[in-house]
């Protein structure tokens, strides 16, 4: 449970800093800084591991897709689109979701973690919205982001969970 209120504690610090500082330099140094404690605090380094590649390349992905689709775009962007330290989130932010879905769906259901992932996608996507980023979308009608955001916080949450605990079952974690 502390590791996985601190490994939350560490990406949310994590992305409020990048949003203020926004040097992409430093954020980048302070991602890799921030990957390397998350995982530091693993007690399955190996999956812990996989898991931050396998979301890192999801998120690349997505980003890609929507950048290709022309529904967002970033005013400072050096990978294809997109900041360098992006995908090094994604992966920071699939494996803390994982480690806080270990928490809460055991005593809650998938259904309230899902929910969890959509307030939580709200409030974060919202107040960096507020505070500045570099990250802009063709619809903003909702508080600031496209109304589809935090239904993708969601689906990310109930999913992703889902198949790491499917692929944790066949691989025997």
């Amino acid at each position: 449970m502390i590791t996985t209120l601190f490994s939350q504690v560490i990406w949310i610090g994590f992305i409020l800093f990048q949003t203020l500082v926004q040097k992409e330099r430093i954020v980048s140094v302070a991602s890799i800084v921030a990957t390397v404690a998350m995982l530091a605090l693993s007690t399955n380094l190996r999956f812990d591991i996989a898991l931050f590649f396998i979301c890192a390349l999801i998120g690349f992905s997505i980003e890609r897709i929507l950048i290709r689709g022309g529904e967002q775009h970033f005013s400072q962007a050096s990978l294809f689109g997109m900041p360098v330290w992006l995908p090094l989130v994604w992966g920071m932010g699939g494996v803390a979701m994982i480690r806080l879905g270990d928490t809460i769906v055991p005593m809650f259901g998938l259904l309230v973690f899902t929910g969890i992932g959509f307030l939580y996608g709200t409030v974060v996507e919202v107040i960096l919205g507020y505070i500045g980023r570099t990250q802009h979308w063709k619809d903003t009608s909702f508080f600031g982001v496209p109304p589809w955001l935090p239904l993708a916080w969601a689906a990310g949450f109930g999913t992703i969970w889902t198949i790491v605990i499917f692929i944790r079952n066949l691989v025997g974690v």
